[in-house]
């Protein structure tokens, strides 16, 4: 990637399907083809993306509760590998303490899938 591009790629890391489809065409049609959107099942998946593709991901979207990864363990570990990386929670928790704790280790945000 050419130094004057900024990075446009979303990734979606979620281990349900139907979370991971209907992120993309939510953002599909809010943002048209100006964000490519990638897609990871695990947090394997998304490090393996990232160890090929990370300088194109700007915002990546990150479940909380994957197969490989529990609580805040896969923010801290992405952090950690990729501190310049942005993150924000998808999450089915609904609670204000792990909000706050997601953002103080650096989550740029945190949206509920319930909608509460």
């Amino acid at each position: 990637m050419s130094e004057q591009q900024q990075p446009r790629t979303l990734l979606v890391v979620d281990d349900h399907e139907l979370v991971r489809v209907g992120l993309r065409q939510v953002i599909v049609q809010r943002f048209a083809d100006r964000f490519p959107v990638e897609e990871a099942h695990s947090l394997a998946q998304a490090l393996s993306f990232l160890e090929r593709r990370a300088d194109e991901v700007f915002l990546l979207l990150l479940d909380l509760n994957l197969g490989d990864a529990r609580g805040l363990s896969g923010l801290k570990l992405l952090g950690r590998l990729y501190p310049r990386l942005g993150v924000a929670i998808v999450s089915g928790t609904h609670d204000a303490r792990v909000r706050e704790e997601a953002l103080a280790h650096g989550a740029l945000g945190y949206f509920c899938k319930t909608g509460d």
